[in-house]
């Protein structure tokens, strides 16, 4: 059985916070129905009143997997995320930057 969520227990769930929340999971009227670079449909709130809203738990869930799944086949593939240098500690948002950040 599905349990709805307020958004505050919804964002926990998946570990961040509101601003990314609603920035980059949650569907808006006119707007891309997929969290960015990724496969994965966006949460759709469920209206509770007027001004209140929740998330469908399952949804919370399929976000959470097709994340991971995304992840996963990245990984197979060999590729790796781009932004962050590990041997340097600093973080890049290109390749190319990535390189420069290492140094000779």
């Amino acid at each position: 059985m599905a349990t709805i969520l307020r958004p505050g227990a919804a964002w926990q769930r998946l570990g961040i916070k509101r601003s990314i929340f609603y920035t980059n999971y949650v569907a808006r009227p006119g707007g891309s129905e997929f969290v960015p670079n990724t496969a994965v449909r966006r949460l759709r709130p469920v209206p509770l009143g007027k001004v209140a809203a929740g998330f469908i738990d399952d949804e919370i869930d399929a976000v959470i997997n097709g994340l991971r799944a995304e992840r996963d086949t990245r990984f197979a593939e060999g590729r790796q995320r781009t932004g962050y240098n590990r041997a340097g500690g600093r973080f890049a948002k290109t390749p190319t930057k990535v390189a420069a950040a290492v140094g000779p």
